[in-house]
């Protein structure tokens, strides 16, 4: 695992000031409270004991093939190949250990690896982008990988290349191809184990997918597919995927996708994946037909359904993991809603982003495990409706709201989580998951009685060795709140205090157009000796914020 304490690289200087600032807003630390006053949250926090791990790809981005390609690279003069821009690379830089997922979610079902790789780079179709030659191609993506400190997730084409279906031994033997040549390039350079895990096709099952296959279908592919890549490197991760949207779409075979494919697989070809792909999408951006969408605990009433099938109550199976391998706020793709694609790269998206993560991390479905190994946010792409990285003039790359609330947390998370306890949304909730949430709609950041049943999130980590622990959290609330920490640092010696907060996020508030910028404001350092030493500590966080409090 990648140390949390790395020093980062230096942001472009473009970026530098949209990211980060020293007074960018007025919140306060523990020494600028005054005496006596009542905290809005109170939370304790045991940092005697890690539970679990936190996974480094927590963080991660897909790269729809086509649209990252026009986005964020250009052609080398010297060498003729096709690069990202150094300034991309060093944003993406700040989140060592990431996963990026190539060739993308939807772009995975036809995408011709053939076509994009050594000198032949035929034009092929991009769904949802266009046509063109994947000039980025997968030695690209490799190299691009390896020097962000990242892992690889491959999305497999399982249909093949035609309108319909190809046969499951074409299938198996392009795909055996691929694997193989994939392995000994990444071999060759010394990283063949660059690949977290490879995904076995998108959404399938979906409406707009190739013959909306059935559980049968998949297992049919699933299955052969699994065994060949496992033949081929036996250290392999294979991930399957699981149902879209919870199967609700009226047909009933798609309720009992997870079981069936589950069972399928295993009856079948004697195969129990390595672990389950899955999607979320939550707090809707209003549209021009629809203001409302699911809330985060709504989603993960959705989540819980699939993660149940795989992982059944009572049984005594190794726990089978799953990676979120898409989430964001909830968009929309006709062309009357393109004008609230920017509330998801802008403070609506970063709130609710940075709340589905710190809820993913938490994960209390198996408080004792890590069920979630992984979440990329979609996407890294060029216009659409999660455009996470904006694009100014001369090829300058600004880093939307979004980013800044995904970097806030990169930067406080540590290596393990912590027990904490005493609010409403916390590792000792109730509710969050399994439990339907029949107000679970909410357009708006903070809207009153819009649906939440919580008005923020915290979450607790710190190093392996219990020290320099941090405190990562969202307000959603549109007013500021007294947050009394107790527990937090140990009463035998003094800590230096700092507060991280990405605040004012309202709904369109956005780079580059933001004044002041969205950034990280750093406030302190506070010497913990000065003020209530063993008690709690009180902390005023600012309204629509993200934020995280270390000590060391």
């Amino acid at each position: 695992m990648t140390s949390r304490r790395t020093l980062l690289k230096a942001l472009p200087a473009a970026a530098i000031a949209a990211a980060f600032s020293k007074h960018a807003f007025a919140a306060t630390g523990p020494q600028d409270i005054p005496a006596g006053t009542v905290a809005n949250w109170t939370v304790g926090v045991n940092t005697s004991t890690n539970l679990r791990p936190i996974p480094d790809s927590m963080f991660g981005f897909n790269m729809p093939w086509l649209s990252f390609q026009n986005g964020f690279t250009y052609t080398d003069t010297a060498t003729g190949k096709q690069r990202v821009y150094q300034d991309v690379i060093d944003m993406l830089s700040h989140f060592p250990g990431a996963n990026y997922r190539y060739p993308g979610g939807t772009p995975s079902n036809n995408f011709n690896w053939n076509q994009a790789w050594g000198a032949s780079r035929a034009t092929q179709s991009c769904p949802g982008v266009g046509n063109g030659q994947a000039l980025f191609g997968i030695h690209e993506l490799i190299d691009f990988v390896i020097q962000v400190g990242g892992k690889l997730i491959y999305t497999l084409n399982l249909p093949g290349y035609g309108s319909t279906p190809d046969t499951v031994q074409n299938r198996v033997d392009d795909i055996a191809l691929q694997v193989q040549a994939m392995y000994d390039y990444m071999d060759s350079l010394g990283h063949g184990d660059l690949i977290d895990y490879w995904e076995l096709g998108n959404e399938l099952e979906y409406t707009y997918s190739q013959s909306f296959w059935t559980a049968q279908n998949y297992a049919a592919y699933a299955g052969p597919i699994f065994q060949k890549i496992k033949q081929i490197r036996p250290t392999a991760k294979v991930y399957v995927q699981a149902i879209t949207d919870g199967g609700n779409s009226g047909i009933t075979w798609r309720g009992t996708w997870d079981a069936d494919v589950k069972n399928l697989l295993k009856t079948n070809y004697g195969v129990t994946p390595d672990g389950v792909a899955i999607h979320a999408y939550y707090d809707r951006a209003p549209s021009s037909s629809n203001w409302t969408g699911l809330s985060i605990p709504a989603v993960n009433n959705v989540l819980a359904k699939s993660v149940n099938a795989w992982n059944p109550a009572g049984s005594t199976d190794p726990i089978i993991p799953f990676a979120v391998s898409e989430h964001g706020l909830q968009g929309y793709g006709a062309s009357s809603d393109v004008p609230y694609w920017p509330l998801s790269s802008a403070g609506m998206g970063a709130i609710a982003t940075a709340d589905f993560l710190l809820d993913l991390i938490n994960n209390n479905l198996y408080p004792e495990k890590n069920i979630f190994r992984s979440a990329t946010y979609h996407a890294l792409e060029k216009g659409g409706p999660w455009e996470l990285i904006h694009f100014g003039a001369n090829n300058t790359f600004v880093p939307s709201a979004t980013y800044v609330a995904l970097l806030c947390l990169r930067q406080g998370m540590r290596s393990q989580m912590i027990k904490a306890t005493g609010w409403a949304s916390g590792y000792d909730q109730v509710g969050t998951w399994g439990t339907p949430v029949t107000s679970g709609y909410w357009y708006l950041p903070g809207v009153t009685g819009g649906g939440y049943p919580y008005k923020y999130r915290l979450i607790g980590t710190q190093k392996d060795d219990l020290t320099q622990g941090t405190i990562l959290g969202v307000n959603r609330m549109d007013q500021p709140a007294y947050l009394s920490v107790a527990g937090f640092i140990p009463t035998s010696s003094a800590k230096t205090i700092t507060v991280h907060v990405v605040s004012g996020l309202d709904q369109y508030r956005d780079n580059p157009a933001a004044s002041p910028a969205v950034a990280i404001s750093t406030l302190g350092p506070y010497d913990s000796t000065q003020q209530r030493l063993g008690g709690p500590l009180i902390f005023n966080i600012p309204a629509y914020s993200v934020f995280y409090i270390d000590y060391v």
